[in-house]
């Protein structure tokens, strides 16, 4: 008999090529993902410590606690979000933001076990209010920035703004910076003269109206200079027909015009004007129907 070969069909060879390397690559593949699974939980390559500083009245735990849930899991089910070079720092970041009062966030590895989160605290300046009447309000910083809700609170160790025609807005900033500084400084100024202000409103044309406390409220130029605004009402307050007048007996002092201011007493149902060249000593004053004029010595 003769001997027979066995012949394998050409396109059997192909499949049988296709099958072996078919079978090579989801070894090799297993290999790999096998290794990255162990290799990416080495301790030495795992963030196990986490360390928070930053503010002054916020709870860290509460970041820590924060940092250590987003980092639990895996990607894909394969590599740990542990793991020291994949850490996933933007959701971190996102995370930690949502934290209220936290601001400047910035995450750094310390060494391949341990992350270092310093953040800083927003810290009340003010408030911005709806109204004067109610306790819906939020705290805003030294920059304007409403940052946070604000409780009901009671007292007055925070000055109360309002925006007229604007609803409170946590994100928002309130006023300009430089707005919103000279404001506080006439405020500051006013208390220098021993006038406090209860709270203050602002339209959006520039304008402001400073409630005092004990009753009366002055009109003034937000773009004003501080100084120029007070010295303004030191003029009237000194001069020999209005010395009388204190928080409680009048109804508003008008300096946004220059040199002419308008008083309006309690009880006096027409207006004052008076007019003057500068801030300075007055030297002289004429009275008639109520209305009186203030001349500056030349």
């Amino acid at each position: 008999m003769k001997n027979r070969r066995f012949v394998i069909d050409p396109d059997t060879k192909v499949l049988l090529k296709q099958m072996g390397i078919g079978f090579a690559v989801i070894f090799t593949v297993g290999l790999l993902i096998t290794a990255v699974w162990y290799s990416t939980r080495l301790t030495s390559f795992t963030i196990v410590d986490v360390t928070v500083v930053g503010g002054e009245t916020i709870n860290v735990s509460e970041i820590e606690r924060a940092v250590q849930s987003t980092l639990d899991g895996s990607y894909l089910g394969i590599i740990p979000r542990r793991f020291t070079w994949l850490y996933p720092e933007a959701e971190l970041l996102q995370q930690i933001d949502k934290v209220p009062r936290v601001y400047d966030i910035e995450i750094n590895r310390q060494s391949k076990t341990e992350l270092l989160v310093t953040f800083n605290e927003y810290t009340p300046d003010g408030l911005w209010c709806q109204s004067t009447e109610n306790d819906n309000c939020v705290f805003i910083n030294d920059q304007a920035y409403a940052y946070d809700q604000a409780p009901q609170l009671s007292g007055g160790s925070l000055l109360r703004f309002v925006k007229l025609g604007e609803d409170t807005v946590v994100g928002d900033t309130m006023l300009d910076t430089d707005s919103y500084r000279a404001l506080v400084s006439v405020v500051d100024l006013l208390e220098d003269k021993d006038l406090f202000a209860s709270h203050v409103e602002f339209d959006q044309v520039g304008d402001a109206f400073i409630g005092l406390v004990g009753g009366g409220e002055l009109k003034i130029l937000i773009e004003a200079p501080p100084e120029q605004t007070v010295k303004n009402l030191e003029v009237i307050l000194q001069s020999q027909n209005f010395r009388h007048l204190e928080p409680g007996n009048f109804q508003y002092i008008d300096l946004r015009f220059g040199e002419k201011i308008f008083v309006k007493e309690a009880l006096v149902e027409s207006e004052i004007e008076l007019e003057t060249a500068s801030p300075g000593e007055v030297a002289a004053a004429e009275v008639e129907d109520n209305d009186l004029e203030i001349t500056q010595a030349q």
